[in-house]
């Protein structure tokens, strides 16, 4: 403890006048310690050791005298109870090692502002929904600009997400074979103007087609994709069953897609020339008897009832699997069906979605980049911290997207007025996600 520097965003002073305390008679033999001695490490006159709970009284002092300032501690107690306290608050993030990078930058930027009140107000004035309120008007501000409509309508997104490394012993940090470390998930969805509209953190076990609809229903902005694109962890046939009933069309760019079944009304249907493609009819019976409550459960995710998430969760779980879950698998079927055979018959449908998902895999290599500190890992053991971490970083990458689309659109607008001509070709060959001529610590 004595090498490390240790600070607090606030009232967290008395409890590190007390670690100062027990570091100064770590070498001295005694069994107990005077109140009033502490006063000499506090310097405001003050007893610092208010923090103290009425049930380590009876542990703590030898004495019964009433006045605080005149009793006496036991030592052992004294440092197991500091301890205890200490270790407490670390874990809450009440105290920290002190980061030069972490804080210190911000305040830096700031003038009159420290970096004990940059961390507090992270930990004491800044919520997950704080931080998702002012993406948005992030978003709301770009979405104004001439530039991003080169780019894209705002009508289609895509999903991805990007690995985090975090420590193994942690509750979110699961092992995550293809980069064979620890980590968790970012998980972004992008519109197809290079912005960032939702974000997440999650396990790498989870499949991420259960928070793809969770990411279009949240997101209030301005732009409000229908379309989504994605990988083969973006969809399953009961996401597309509960999107189509959504009004959203889902797009993926599905891995061996000569493996998956294709599905034909009934079995007297023949197809020329694809007929072998097909191998399982559709019960459309069991779609026609479940359509109200399939109608019910839509209803009631678009809304914000219940969360798309928490409902194929739980509709998917394998002790509760009733009719209902095998409708939406049975429609699900129907719809997938229908995106395979556009997709394996037009070749400009193929180059949309893979461009699309480019999109997403360029800004998760923009974000990992602007998420530098600690060497790129997520250090948090909270939950909530975690989810902060990650709302974090997609703020800042937001806004360090705005930042080069403005610098580009003062650049271009310069061009015309010395008489260049810029056409819509060059334009929509630009990206927003430029990092050369940005400062780290600017």
């Amino acid at each position: 403890m004595a090498q490390l520097e240790i600070d607090h965003p606030a009232h967290g002073g008395q409890l590190l006048v007390c670690v100062k305390a027990i570091l100064h008679y770590q070498s001295v033999r005694m069994k107990t310690i005077a109140v009033s001695a502490l006063d000499s490490f506090s310097g405001d006159n003050i007893i610092p050791i208010d923090w103290v709970k009425e049930s380590w009284h009876s542990i703590l002092y030898d004495d019964s005298n009433r006045r605080i300032k005149n009793r006496f501690m036991d030592r052992d107690n004294f440092e197991l109870c500091v301890l205890n306290e200490f270790a407490r608050r670390f874990q809450s993030g009440n105290l920290y090692v002190g980061n030069r990078t972490k804080y210190d930058q911000t305040a830096r930027s700031i003038p009159n502002i420290s970096r004990k009140q940059v961390a507090y107000l992270n930990l004491n004035h800044t919520r997950q929904k704080d931080l998702a309120l002012a993406t948005e008007d992030v978003i709301n501000m770009y979405n104004k600009y001439e530039l991003p409509r080169y780019w894209g309508s705002g009508s289609t997104a895509s999903v991805d997400g990007t690995r985090f490394d975090m420590y193994e012993q942690n509750i979110m940090s699961e092992y995550h074979l293809r980069y064979a470390s620890y980590g968790g998930i970012g998980y972004y969805l992008v519109s197809d103007k290079y912005i960032a509209l939702f974000s997440l953190f999650i396990p790498c076990g989870v499949r991420e087609a259960l928070h793809l609809l969770d990411g279009i229903l949240e997101n209030t902005s301005d732009i409000q994709p229908k379309t989504i694109h994605g990988d083969t962890h973006a969809q399953s046939t009961f996401v597309f069953g509960l999107a189509h009933l959504l009004g959203i069309k889902l797009m993926p760019r599905i891995k061996d897609i000569n493996s998956l079944i294709f599905f034909k009304p009934d079995g007297r249907s023949v197809y020329p020339n694809i007929d072998s493609l097909f191998s399982e009819n559709i019960n459309y019976a069991l779609i026609a008897d479940n359509y109200k409550e399939m109608l019910r459960v839509a209803v009631s995710v678009a809304e914000g009832k219940v969360s798309a998430s928490t409902m194929i969760r739980r509709l998917g779980s394998n002790s509760i699997r009733n009719s209902l879950f095998y409708a939406f698998r049975e429609l699900g079927r129907v719809v997938r069906t229908q995106f395979l055979l556009e997709y394996i018959s037009e070749v400009e449908l193929r180059e949309s979605v893979h461009a699309a998902t480019c999109k997403s895999g360029e800004f998760n290599q923009f974000v990992q980049w602007i998420f530098f500190n600690n060497n790129g890992m997520i250090q948090e053991n909270l939950r909530h911290a975690q989810d902060k971490m990650i709302a974090y970083n997609h703020l800042v990458a937001n806004l360090l997207i705005m930042h080069n689309v403005d610098a580009m659109s003062k650049a271009i607008n310069k061009l015309k007025r010395q008489g260049f001509q810029v056409d819509a070709e060059a334009l929509s060959s630009l990206s927003p996600y430029i990092v050369s001529q940005s400062y780290f610590l600017s």
